[in-house]
């Protein structure tokens, strides 16, 4: 019997009302789903066995679904599966952080140059509209309204371009990113000065300055970059301190 005969029985028959019901969304993608933003969150920490059979309690089903989750989450490196020992939530590394960062650094360089040299002022207004939802978060002293508005901002720098290859490169190195993104923000308050930077950088979208745009992004990532590294060595464990 194939594995999604199998997960059609599971569904039928597991308690699912955490998942969220999708339109021909396998059960497995939708576990997938709920598990990556434990691990996001922090839920389900860094460096943790996982256990198949609590998975299939909290679940109401059985291991089929859960382990083809499991892979799922594997090949975005948020789960290690080990022979013999189960699987555990992988380690942030970071050299892997590090290099991630160097090219949402370059796609966001290139995006926001695109966007002085092409894009119609709506879209910056479009920038500018987002902007004030991270402020309205930032004030409101809601640090998850924050980070999800942060990231939809720069979602739209790339999106802005029209280039969906570049847009799908930079959405799955934000994804990567958003744990140790998420779980260092937690453990600070938002710097203004990420505040005076995106403000310096829609100022020269506006005024559809290439070369400062460009350098405007690149100095805000270095610092995203450098403050997530040092809120994460202060508290989440990191591999390679480890090793």
């Amino acid at each position: 019997m194939g594995a999604r005969s199998t997960e059609r029985q599971e569904e039928e028959r597991g308690d699912t009302a955490s998942l969220t019901p999708v339109a021909d969304q396998p059960l497995h993608d939708r576990i997938a789903d709920r598990l990556r933003d434990m691990i996001v969150s922090g839920e389900l920490p860094a460096g943790d066995p996982i256990s198949e059979k609590d998975l299939c309690v909290h679940f109401g089903i059985s291991r089929t679904p859960i382990r083809e989750s499991l892979k799922v989450l594997a090949a975005e490196g948020l789960v290690d599966l080990r022979p013999r020992r189960g699987p555990m939530v992988s380690e942030i590394r970071a050299a892997d952080v590090a290099d991630k960062f160097d090219i949402v650094r370059m796609i966001e360089g290139y995006s926001v140059g695109w966007i002085c040299d092409h894009a119609p002022d709506a879209a910056v207004a479009t920038l500018r509209a987002l902007h004030e939802r991270l402020l309205d978060a930032q004030r409101s002293a809601k640090p998850v309204e924050y980070f999800n508005a942060n990231e939809r901002f720069h979602c739209a720098l790339v999106e802005s371009t029209g280039n969906q290859s570049l847009i799908d490169i930079h959405r799955s190195l934000v994804a990567h990113l958003r744990r140790a993104r998420f779980q260092g923000m937690d453990q600070a308050h938002v710097g203004d000065h990420f505040i005076d930077e995106h403000e310096a950088l829609l100022e020269q979208l506006m005024a559809r300055d290439r070369q400062a745009a460009v350098a405007a992004i690149e100095l805000h990532q270095h610092n995203v970059e450098r403050e997530t590294l040092t809120m994460l060595r202060g508290g989440t464990r990191l591999w390679d301190d480890y090793r």
